[in-house]
């Protein structure tokens, strides 16, 4: 239940060498999409159209400004920077479903207000039974706790909270800080236990944890910055058990959703990626070269990670003799050690 599904898209090229008389095909990464196993597991099948995670720069490529109607989601110009991919995926013959687990845990609540909160958590239930409801979370001492308790005004580390008068840039600034600690189930993080909630100081201090860890932390930073946040639970499709953060905007304004796992603000227009200062060292190598690449962006986890990261783009397939590689690796240190690693990788076609 904690493996997950990857699709890698491809461009498939057919290059014409001069040293063979046949043709070669080669496979050019544009993106993937991540799927967890529990949510195919949960929902028999998955059939949509869905958003990849691609590098923010793909060299000899352009996006396309057409309008595409992909059934329900409609791709236009405010989001031609983004690759979709329609799939259905299914499970055959379908898997019986666990039941559900009632866990006992003791509690340091009032016992009125445990039962309260469990009553309430099991009348949501009836009445909603296609919603998540949570009144109450395991800590790490195996404890209940009111998931209200987990929410609260914290200082984010300093260095980020400069040019505080544009508050939507620091808010940007924190959710990216936030999305680049590593994302590890609680099955995986703390095997047998469950699912746990960890406090914001003891997230920080492990640097692992799971969506809610995430969406706990972010919406702490932005209720520090003064914002009216809360935390949205749910299940989503391809993502499973989803934790976003919402904010309310005190001037009436309808009111914003972000990933923090992602950094995204949902429903946001993703502003073109501008890299002058390498589009200008480049230029000397473009005339001589047709050059394939992209940067990939990631948590530093371990070393083993970046190379199945590395792996999965599939650029050391590329066989063609008359093709240089470049790697260019930075790692850009964050407060409380959260490290982003960069690798860019280049294929050098010599023209």
């Amino acid at each position: 239940m904690t493996d997950s599904i990857y699709l890698n898209l491809f461009d498939e090229v057919v290059v014409n060498r001069d040293d063979s008389k046949t043709d070669a095909i080669e496979r050019r990464w544009l993106g993937s999409l991540r799927i967890p196993f529990s949510t195919l597991y949960l929902n028999s099948k998955i059939d949509g159209t869905f958003c990849l995670n691609k590098p923010p720069v793909l060299l000899g490529y352009e996006y396309d400004s057409k309008f595409w109607n992909l059934g329900s989601n409609n791709v236009n110009s405010a989001s031609t920077a983004n690759t979709y991919l329609t799939i259905f995926l299914t499970i055959d013959p379908t898997l019986q479903l666990p039941e559900p687990l009632s866990l006992k845990c003791d509690s340091n609540e009032d016992e009125e207000v445990l039962q309260y909160a469990q009553k309430w958590e099991t009348e949501m239930a009836q009445n909603f039974k296609d919603r998540s409801f949570k009144a109450l979370a395991i800590d790490l001492n195996a404890k209940f706790v009111l998931v209200t308790r987990y929410l609260k005004p914290i200082k984010p580390p300093e260095e980020l909270l400069y040019n505080l008068s544009a508050t939507e840039e620091v808010m940007q600034r924190l959710a990216r800080f936030v999305s680049l600690i590593p994302i590890v189930s609680d099955n995986m993080a703390l095997p047998g236990f469950g699912d746990i909630w960890c406090n914001s100081s003891e997230f920080l201090e492990m640097l692992i944890g799971d969506e809610e860890e995430h969406a706990i932390l972010l919406c702490n930073f932005f209720l520090y910055l003064g914002k009216r946040a809360g935390i949205v639970l749910g299940n989503g499709i391809p993502e499973g058990m989803t934790a976003y953060v919402i904010v309310w905007e005190y001037t009436g304004q309808e009111p914003s959703v972000w990933n923090p796992c992602t950094g995204v603000k949902l429903e946001k227009k993703i502003e073109k990626l501008q890299q002058t200062d390498l589009i200008q060292d480049l230029e000397d190598i473009l005339i001589v070269h047709q050059m394939t690449g992209f940067p990939l962006n990631m948590p530093f986890v371990d070393l083993q990670s970046v190379t199945e990261a590395v792996y999965a783009t599939g650029v050391h397939l590329v066989d063609d003799k008359k093709v240089d590689f470049a790697l260019a690796v930075y790692i850009h240190p964050y407060p409380c050690n959260v490290l982003s690693l960069w690798v860019y990788i280049a294929a050098l076609h010599k023209i």
